[in-house]
């Protein structure tokens, strides 16, 4: 009797995972089949279609994907890391992209050293979460990526590696430099700049630079367009939804960037590292001008950082769904974004960095003496 018990017992945790992984299969079979592995099949794999012709993989001013969507605007790393894709005809393509998305997702919490499996299954509740792996967008990398940084903390060519790689797929990344140096990891910050850099350049050399110089006016391009889409959760969305004009929403992004990125050094002078990286992560998320739900997934590395087992912040990001409740207006998705994200950071910022006693980087500590244990 008490045999039974004890593996009704042992099973337990591991219900709620069965039941996420029942509602992906059900919301992944009901989905459009236009809608599997959009970004990769859309946008990605085209890119790359067209660095393999030898042309730039980027769209003119004119191209009638920027009415549709898919206008590719990353660096070159994207693209060119997507040319073994080419290779897979629809609709393989879109299914290995999309649990190749789920994939890297669940292990980068994994390697945040979260073990409970009920936290696996909430995550991939989600509604980032499931917008990350159903388009098999490059946020689930970023989120692998920004959980390797965290991971590699005390390692600096690691950690240099991890942010420098994720900052030349997105170059919204790069407030979690100001993290480094706020916590004196000067090795890592010089290090994820060197290695951004070499990505960034290395990829474009590797297409002729083709698009190098006309980048800007690309993302410029891309600002004019998405900026304006209702499902865009960005702060500079958020003002042109107020109708405040162009320069002011992008006066308001700069002002709640370097509030967010003070702060980040505020809670890193004083040890808490938890809390400058999460304020690191904010500034990057409101740099963006154009910010989709899937962003938002990047927020399971702080909750896993704060917390390694279920409680109630990894349940509040489920209120993401209320934007998609049946005859719901598209406009509140700022709105609900903002209140989630508010919670969350509210939440996790309350608690007190004694809880996580400070400690220097291993690459500011002081030597320790010969012989010391």
């Amino acid at each position: 009797m008490s045999l039974g018990t004890n593996a009704v017992g042992a099973w337990r945790p591991w219900f709620p995972v069965f039941v996420a992984a029942l509602v992906t299969l059900v919301v992944l079979a009901g989905l459009k089949e236009e809608a599997v592995g959009f970004d990769l099949r859309t946008v990605y794999v085209p890119a790359a279609e067209r660095i393999l012709e030898g042309v730039s993989p980027f769209p003119t001013d004119d191209d009638p994907v920027w009415k549709g969507h898919q206008a590719y605007v990353y660096p070159p790393l994207t693209a060119l890391l997507v040319v073994p894709f080419t290779e897979l005809e629809s609709p393989v393509l879109e299914y290995v992209g999309v649990f190749t998305a789920i994939v890297v997702l669940l292990l980068a919490v994994w390697l945040l050293g979260v073990r409970d499996p009920r936290c696996y299954a909430v995550f991939m509740l989600w509604l980032p979460t499931m917008t990350a792996w159903q388009n098999a967008n490059v946020s689930a990398l970023l989120v692998l990526l920004c959980a390797l940084t965290w991971r590699f903390r005390d390692s600096w060519p690691k950690e240099g590696v991890a942010l420098g790689l994720g900052i030349a797929l997105k170059l919204v990344l790069w407030p979690f430099a100001i993290w480094l140096l706020a916590t004196r990891r000067i090795h890592a910050a010089v290090a994820a700049v060197v290695v951004a850099a070499a990505a960034i350049l290395g990829s474009w050399a590797a297409i002729g630079f083709k698009g190098f110089l006309e980048y800007p006016d690309l993302l410029s391009m891309l600002t004019d367009v998405e900026g304006v889409n209702s499902h865009s959760v960005s702060i500079y969305s958020a003002a042109l939804a107020l109708n405040a004009p162009s320069a002011l929403a992008h006066a308001v992004s700069v002002v709640a960037v370097l509030a967010l990125a003070g702060g980040a050094v505020v809670y890193g002078r004083r040890g808490d590292d938890r809390g400058s990286f999460l304020l690191a992560l904010l500034a990057a998320l409101a740099f963006a001008p154009v910010g989709w739900l899937h962003y938002l997934a990047l927020l399971v590395v702080p909750i896993a950082i704060y917390r390694q087992r279920l409680s109630g912040l990894w349940l509040t990001p489920l209120l993401f769904w209320v934007v998609s409740v049946p005859g719901w207006p598209v406009e509140p998705r700022r709105l609900v974004a903002a209140v989630v994200v508010g919670i969350i950071v509210v939440r996790l910022l309350a608690e007190s960095s004694a809880a996580e006693p400070p400690t220097a980087p291993r690459d500011a500590r002081e030597p320790s003496p010969e012989g010391a244990r």
